[in-house]
């Protein structure tokens, strides 16, 4: 039986990007300042990155293209994947739950443009 851990994770990427963008959708809507509407297009532009990256990769191909298949043999680079994945997955999380609770976006909102893909290094240690 094949395994489609990638891409299951890639998946829930994708349906997280939708969520913060739904997100983001509604601020804008129900906010009269233009400020938000450029959050909408940084989101969109990092999720057609994204979706460009996966589909480069394979992390949503079928059968033999699949990266799930190709690293078949390839636990390390598997794993570090699934990290990366779910990491991103998580700090994209952390927008949207962030973004629909104002205060506290206003407080962290900083620290948003600060943050380093590097560190997905210092997860698999």
């Amino acid at each position: 039986m094949a395994s489609f851990d990638i891409r299951a994770a890639a998946q829930d990427c994708v349906d997280r990007f939708h969520l913060l963008i739904g997100t983001e959708t509604e601020i804008h809507s129900n906010n009269e300042a233009d400020d938000t509407f450029h959050d909408v297009i940084r989101i969109e532009d990092q999720f057609a990155r994204f979706k460009m990256w996966a589909g480069n990769i394979g992390a949503f191909a079928e059968d033999h293209a699949s990266l799930d298949y190709r690293l078949r043999d390839s636990e390390e680079t598997k794993q570090f994947m699934l990290v990366f994945l779910r990491s991103l997955s998580d700090f994209i999380t952390r927008g949207e739950l962030l973004r629909s609770q104002p205060a506290l976006y206003n407080s962290c909102h900083s620290s948003f443009h600060h943050f380093d893909p590097l560190s997905f290094q210092r997860l698999r240690n």
